[in-house]
């Protein structure tokens, strides 16, 4: 719309200036014209009463120049000096002294007075001057005229092409805008076009395409409701088959711990039931991982937020550790600070997020090297546990990997270390359930795990030491 007002806008700005040009020189002709054609008619006349030297002639001719709408002034110079003039005077300098002026100038010579008169005998110069403004004033009111007829004309023709422009792009593109919103209401009815244009195809395309994005969320959203029935009923199938194999395997590590404890066995019976109860205790710790994560899947574990003493929570968790890796042969270092803040949080959850952190570490750590877990009060007023150790170093690219349930860094068949791959994972929930994050950073072999409380869920106490302890785990003390 605006484009089709600016053409219109140019177009009358070039006719006012066409406009304008062709009336200047209608005016100039006009006069030129009838300037020319009272000089054809009076100079005969006054070349024959120069001749005669009749004064009262030549004025008198003079004199019936006036009756002329646009005559101002007529001359007559003879060749004797003698001046003759009518109308408006001239100035100082015997210019005319009016606007708008136009003045035609004639030499007056013997033949034009008299037949067989000489062609080079010079009587005198006829001078007429006209004035435009009756003519100017005339034009100017036909041009009034004209331009509030064009006006008019252009406000007719702005009116029905924004009329047009309404009917045929506005409406349709208001329609479909209103279309877009009511899309995902359940009562959306296709658009009607009565006309077979070009925004009757667009609508018709536009129809189509409303269709099928519907049917195809129709899809998704069965799509994405069947698959959570199936995580469901995975997530149920899980939680109950955990819960069913536990009887048995506590059955089997309580009765492995009789045999391997008894007495009255003899060595290769109690290695063999100790190998009972390790092997066991692993299965029995993958199956509450893996019931751990069914209750995080189901979005049914809630924390217990009580008041937490972090020091003993990391000596439970290091001892578990201790307990099952005492062949590793590496010590773990616990640097509890002294102003470590009281936190709130679920206890068991803690502990046994930090006993998969020390778990890991151990497990990856080259043979004889040591474990560090440091728990500091960080800058921001929150708290930071770290669980450190030496040994392969682990590639930045796989953080968001080995975080994912049941992935390891190492897939291959030939892999080293036991373990589902739920460690990290389930280390990755525990620190969310506790408005925590939990970060990897691996350079140069030494590897660190950090678990990072905010604020919120600090409560400051006071006289409190910490604590800085080395914890065998193996034959190093």
């Amino acid at each position: 719309m605006l484009t089709v007002v600016a053409v219109l806008m140019l177009s009358l700005a070039a006719f006012g200036l066409l406009s304008e040009k062709l009336r200047s020189e209608a005016i100039e002709n006009a006069v030129q014209g009838k300037a020319h054609t009272l000089l054809e008619l009076t100079a005969p006349s006054v070349a024959r009463a120069l001749w005669t030297l009749n004064a009262n002639e030549v004025t008198a001719l003079l004199e019936g120049l006036t009756a002329d709408s646009d005559f101002y002034s007529a001359a007559v110079i003879t060749d004797y000096g003698q001046r003759y003039r009518v109308g408006q005077p001239p100035d100082r300098d015997g210019n005319e002294t009016g606007r708008n002026l136009l003045t035609v100038t004639r030499s007056l010579y013997a033949s034009n007075a008299v037949e067989g008169g000489r062609a080079d005998q010079w009587l005198g110069d006829l001078t007429i001057t006209l004035t435009k403004d009756a003519l100017i004033d005339n034009l100017n009111a036909r041009v009034s005229q004209v331009v509030i007829l064009v006006s008019l004309l252009v406000t007719l023709a702005l009116a029905a092409v924004y009329l047009l422009l309404t009917r045929m792009v506005v409406v349709p593109i208001r329609t479909m805008l209103a279309a877009l919103g009511r899309v995902r209401s359940p009562d959306w009815q296709p658009l009607r076009w009565k006309r077979s244009d070009e925004f009757g195809q667009l609508i018709s395309e536009f129809n189509t395409m409303v269709e099928q994005i519907r049917r195809h969320e129709e899809r998704l959203e069965g799509a994405r409701f069947a698959a959570e029935q199936g995580s469901r009923a995975k997530s149920s199938f899980v939680a109950r088959m955990s819960h069913e194999m536990r009887t048995p395997l506590n059955v089997v590590i309580g009765f492995s711990d009789l045999l391997r404890t008894d007495p009255d066995a003899n060595d290769t019976m109690r290695e063999q039931a100790g190998e009972i109860y390790r092997s066991g205790q692993r299965l029995l710790r993958m199956v509450v991982d893996i019931l751990e994560m069914a209750e995080f899947d189901a979005g049914t574990v809630r924390a217990n937020d009580a008041r937490v003493d972090l020091s003993p929570v990391i000596e439970r968790a290091v001892a578990l550790v201790r307990a099952r890796r005492a062949e590793v042969g590496s010590r773990i270092i616990i640097d509890v600070a002294p102003d470590l803040p009281m936190i709130r949080g679920d206890a068991p959850r803690l502990c046994r997020m930090i006993e998969h952190l020390i778990d890991n570490a151990v497990k990856f750590s080259h043979t004889g090297s040591d474990v560090g877990v440091t728990a500091i009060a960080d800058t921001a007023g929150g708290v930071r546990l770290s669980v450190t150790n030496h040994g392969q170093p682990f590639p930045p690219e796989l953080s968001d990997w080995a975080m994912r349930p049941f992935e390891q860094a190492d897939v291959s068949h030939t892999r080293r270390y036991e373990g589902a791959g739920l460690g990290l994972t389930l280390c990755m929930r525990y620190a969310r359930l506790h408005d925590g994050r939990l970060t990897i950073h691996s350079e140069g072999g030494l590897t660190e795990v950090s678990f990072t409380l905010p604020p919120e869920r600090t409560e400051r106490r006071g006289g409190e030491a910490g604590s800085r302890q080395a914890v065998g785990a193996g034959v190093r003390g």
